[in-house]
């Protein structure tokens, strides 16, 4: 597995096998290194002195929201600072738009308990007109992020920006998760505090709140191959979360899903989707909740809250993807080189970026899917998502170069972006984007074969998945383990209204258990002889502890 994920010199680099796949939190990269930290940590540290009012900004995803968790309990539990005086604050996605907008800063200025320090955790590095017109009226903040910096640099009215996208800066893994930068900063501020006998060593446990870390660290999609930064967290975090330490949110997880372990898989498919969907369709407040509750009968009722959300996230999703379908099959054009969808008023921008990273893995191409923006008729706001040999925020750079003005906003990163523009300028952005693809990529390809690591070699069982786990977090840049063998089906039936097909069959003389989801028509007739399948291996715990085959795909 591992030989199949990453070089030798990626291994050489990092100082051996063991000191890239189970790195120890002893070796993550200093704080010190990043940009502007110290003039960050002097300001918070005599805004706790002053008690003055702290607000956290953060985004309303999984890496912003688990920032703002992480930064709360650091600066109130480790660095001393009044609960009732650190607030976070998230902007609501369909009203507000994201990171420091407008509407936002409006919030802001209309609290009676308006605070004079903002911290923003997975956003901001573009949000310059925003935070001036917070420091006019008497309210600094701190920036923390990991997306691409605007062509201008950092947004000069911020008294900080911490982020290691920047030019000058000087930390070595520019890979790192929002959260992870929003933690460090925790980290330097508890340390100063310390130092200085205003906090003790017992009084927050740093390594405990990367419960939060690692799950911000999966759902962001950052590089979990060659950053030993990120592999640290989660597989520190992952400890914490299977232990009896846990923290409620992990309990009520669980008990939904009826999980007895949590993977970095759980994290990627169980609990993001569920947090993200908080944010999607309404606030997030209800995940932050969630994952700081102290109480197991709090954390399960938030935990129900974001499950609601999402199976109305689902829904949304699913009625958008057939008009993105009908599209496309009625205009194979646009499936060239990129992929621009403008769903206009029948779109929810709280799915945009669902939507496009669907149609990424379907034609292997960079897709945008675009809606208008709510309140602001002729305006569209998109989310793009991108395969990893095209670099989207270089993309929309070299867009805005050539035709300044078109996007109104744009900001991200390698594999995620957003943009906000003019409906008329919808065609030119996607000839521009489209060019830009062309350029990067040199040829077009379409729907990427499925790539495996080959026969398992032996039965499946769950031992086999415990080995295999052995190695995790599988992510970006170290891919969930997917294996091909000669699967003949004993057993086949179809469930939910014929779209699933739950199997039974031999794989390697082994009797073993199957799901295809979304399972083409002549599945069936397909395994009734030995074929060749690509298939990934879970824990089932429906009907007590089992393994089942998760089929991906068959060789015809």
């Amino acid at each position: 597995l591992i030989a199949n994920r990453l070089s030798m010199s990626d291994i050489d680099a990092a100082g051996g096998v063991r000191a890239l796949i189970d790195p120890s939190i002893a070796t993550l990269d200093s704080p010190a290194l990043l940009p502007d930290i110290g003039v960050a940590v002097e300001r918070i540290v005599r805004a706790i002195r002053n008690n003055e009012r702290i607000a956290l900004l953060v985004d309303k995803d999984c890496d912003g929201t688990s920032a703002g968790a992480a930064l709360w309990h650091a600066l109130v539990d480790g660095a001393g600072a009044s609960g009732r005086n650190v607030t976070i604050h998230a902007s609501h996605r369909l009203r507000e738009g994201y990171g420091v907008s407008q509407g936002l800063v409006t919030r802001l200025l209309e609290d009676e308990q308006r605070p004079t320090l903002c911290i923003t955790a997975d956003n901001g590095s573009t949000d310059e007109p925003r935070i001036a017109e917070l420091r006019r009226n008497g309210i600094e903040l701190i920036c923390t992020d990991h997306h691409e910096m605007a062509l201008d640099g950092p947004p000069k009215s911020a008294i900080a920006c911490i982020n290691p996208q920047r030019d000058d800066n000087r930390f070595p893994d520019r890979s790192v998760a929002g959260c992870h930068v929003a933690w460090l900063l925790a980290a330097a501020v508890r340390r100063e505090r310390i130092n200085a006998g205003e906090s003790r060593e017992s009084d927050c446990n740093m390594v405990d709140l990367m419960q939060y870390t690692a799950l911000g660290t999966v759902a962001d999609c950052v590089d979990l191959g060659r950053s030993r930064n990120n592999r640290a967290i989660v597989r520190a975090g992952l400890r914490r979360i299977n232990s009896p330490f846990a923290r409620p949110c992990w309990s009520a997880l669980r008990t939904l899903i009826g999980a007895t372990r949590i993977t970095s898989q759980t994290l990627s498919w169980d609990a993001s989707p569920r947090l993200n969907a908080a944010g999607r369709m309404d606030w997030a407040t209800p995940g932050i909740h969630w994952l700081m509750a102290v109480e197991e009968q709090d954390a399960n009722h938030w935990m129900q809250e974001i499950d609601s959300a999402n199976k109305k996230r689902k829904e949304v999703q699913n009625e958008l993807a057939q008009i993105v379908d009908a599209y496309l099959e009625g205009e194979p054009s646009a499936c060239r080189d990129a992929i621009v969808v403008d769903l206009g008023t029948e779109g929810h921008i709280g799915v945009s970026g669902i939507l496009a990273a669907r149609l990424v893995e379907k034609y292997g191409c960079p897709a945008a899917v675009l809606s208008e923006k709510p309140g602001e008729r002729g305006i569209r706001v998109g989310s793009l998502r991108s395969p990893t040999d095209i670099h989207l925020r270089e993309a929309l750079h070299a867009v805005e170069a050539k035709a300044p003005g078109l996007l109104r906003k744009a900001g991200g990163h390698r594999a995620a972006c957003g943009i906000e523009l003019a409906s008329t300028g919808v065609t030119e952005f996607r000839r521009l984007l489209q060019a830009e693809a062309r350029a990067g990529r040199g040829r077009v390809q379409c729907a990427p074969p499925v790539a495996t690591d080959g026969s398992l070699g032996c039965i499946p069982t769950l031992s086999v998945l415990d080995e295999v786990l052995d190695v995790e977090p599988f992510g970006m840049g170290f891919p969930n383990p997917m294996w091909e063998d000669l699967f003949t089906a004993t057993r086949a039936k179809r469930l939910s209204q014929g779209k699933h097909l739950a199997l039974e069959g031999i794989v390697n003389r082994g009797q073993v258990s199957a799901v295809w989801f979304n399972a083409p028509a002549d599945a069936e007739v397909l395994l009734a002889q030995p074929r060749l399948i690509a298939y990934t291996l879970q824990r089932d715990t429906y009907r007590g502890e089992q393994l089942k085959l998760h089929i991906r795909s068959i060789a015809k």
